[in-house]
């Protein structure tokens, strides 16, 4: 009988152990680019293309968006050719964004959408890029997937949405911590094999 309550508590704390080691495994992290085609003007008739580009890494929150919450990399870059001279509407961002938010897995673009500073060295203060659902309602940009806003008004346009590539996804290993079961049954067999042997004097003892 003894022999089969030690095998039930062990059976136990063999579940305790799974319980707690499971609750330790690492989130995915997560590193997308994206692109994005705009157009703007100077005035006098021209219109120039340029284009939004630039990153973010994070980790899934729980609804499975990467969100400014599990965010942890950030920035863009506008009118930077492929060549490698800047244009006339050269600017950068890196940092957090005002809003961040996109669904893991979305292979369209359709779900990104942010809210970000973004320095345009051409105009002396800084602007504001605007992608996805936040054009409307945060940039009133209206209808447009994409937008720069100046002090002055909207200074470029997108009427496509970006297009957003996954880059590479990671699961770093996190360290285990040994679950509060485990630390009992060390005790516990210690206990054990102290009664086990009190019981083997009893026996030895005359009655």
């Amino acid at each position: 009988m003894a022999f089969r309550g030690l095998r039930r508590f062990l059976g136990a704390l063999a579940l305790i152990w799974a319980l707690g080691a499971g609750g330790a495994e690492a989130s995915t992290i997560y590193t997308y680019s994206f692109s994005e085609d705009y157009n703007y003007s100077l005035g006098a008739g021209y219109i120039y293309p340029a284009k939004l580009t630039g990153g973010f890494t994070g980790t899934s929150d729980a609804t499975g968006h990467i969100s400014l919450s599990t965010l942890t990399d950030f920035h863009l870059t506008f009118d930077f050719p492929p060549g490698g001279v800047p244009g006339l509407a050269f600017g950068t961002y890196a940092g957090a964004p005002d809003y961040f938010s996109f669904l893991i897995g979305d292979a369209s673009g359709s779900t990104l959408a942010f809210q970000s500073p973004l320095d345009l060295y051409l105009l002396p203060s800084d602007e504001t890029a605007c992608v996805g659902a936040a054009v409307a309602f945060l940039c009133s940009g209206g209808a447009s997937r994409g937008v720069v806003a100046t002090s002055f008004g909207i200074f470029a346009r997108s009427e496509i949405a970006p297009s957003v590539s996954l880059v590479t996804t990671s699961a770093p290993v996190a360290a285990t911590p040994i679950p509060g079961g485990l630390l009992l049954l060390g005790t516990a067999l210690a206990g054990l094999g102290g009664l086990g042997g009190l019981g083997a004097v009893r026996r030895k003892m005359p009655a």
